[in-house]
């Protein structure tokens, strides 16, 4: 599990077309059982890709993408098209276990290399949506955080999802 705010079960799939065949929990009470035996709430799925909405300029400057789908453990919908929470989730396991390679001498990459993440969610559901997650030093020009250590760093998560339909949206 990972987490910035709450537990979510990150799952690696070995490619996007078989992150797109994945299908949603059948039994939504075994489900939430499973999911709280460990609990999570819900499974991330995802697979590094290419994608077009990525520029080379975006590419090489350390942004890495990612293909992924949020199925929640009970959120009266079986998947979610964009899940900012998941998507930081990712996006600082992935830095994490980057650094714990670096610090063991396994890579030559520094950590800097990777400032930040694209998240393409909602794809398989036919609900698109981009989700931005990038890291600046805490001692970086941007605001200055009270509650944060010197050597932390800031997370900054945006996004765009493409609205259907206005009756979709509560308020």
């Amino acid at each position: 599990n990972s987490s910035v705010a709450r537990n979510k079960t990150l799952i690696p799939i070995a490619s996007v077309e078989r992150l797109h065949s994945a299908t949603n929990p059948t039994n939504p009470l075994r489900f939430r059982d499973i999911c709280d035996s460990i609990q999570s709430t819900g499974v991330y799925l995802y697979s590094p890709c290419l994608h077009d909405d990525v520029s080379s300029a975006a590419i090489s400057k350390g942004i890495q993408s990612y293909e992924c789908r949020q199925f929640p453990r009970a959120s009266g919908y079986p998947e979610d098209p964009a899940t900012g929470i998941a998507a930081a989730s990712l996006a600082s396991s992935l830095r994490r276990r980057r650094e714990n390679m670096n610090e063991r001498g396994s890579s030559t990459t520094s950590t800097s290399s990777s400032q930040g993440y694209a998240i393409f969610q909602g794809t398989a559901m036919g609900r698109p949506s981009k989700i931005g997650i990038r890291f600046l030093p805490n001692n970086s020009s941007v605001n200055h955080h009270e509650d944060t250590q010197e050597n932390d760093e800031l997370l900054f998560c945006s996004g765009m999802v493409e609205v259907l339909s206005t009756s979709e949206i509560s308020i």
